[in-house]
């Protein structure tokens, strides 16, 4: 059981290795950051920027009988923003996660497969 246990180890930390290295190519991040929101992102931002301007020029010139009202501009792009801003963390959270998992789980693997190792060799040296 003293030998079983720390050469398991070894197998599994090489093998988590392994699985870190490949962890962007099993799950990219495609598989979650589609092009529909990656098309929608692009809307929102041109929008977005479309209404800084219609804002800026409506409090500039003012006209009570015609042209757009600057607070229902303001509303509008404050939702739109919200919107932008969870596609953007979305965006980021698709970009981030297959590297930083991939990064955990090939740090684990390293470290079980030098703790086994270190067992193995104390074993044998005892």
């Amino acid at each position: 059981m003293k030998t079983i246990l720390p050469a398991s180890a070894v197998i599994v930390g090489l093998l988590l290795v392994v699985l870190g290295f490949s962890w962007s190519s099993l799950f990219p991040a495609s598989r979650v950051w589609t092009p529909e929101k990656n098309e929608r992102k692009s809307e929102l931002a041109s929008e977005i920027t479309r209404l800084r301007f219609a804002i800026v020029q409506a409090e500039n010139n003012p006209n009570m009988q015609s042209g757009p009202n600057p607070a229902e501009l303001k509303s509008t792009h404050i939702e739109l923003k919200k919107e932008f801003d969870l596609l953007q963390e979305e965006f980021e959270n698709a970009r981030d996660s297959p590297g930083s998992t991939g990064s955990t789980v090939k740090w684990l693997g390293i470290i079980l497969t030098i703790g086994g190792s270190l067992f193995v060799f104390a074993n044998r040296q005892g």
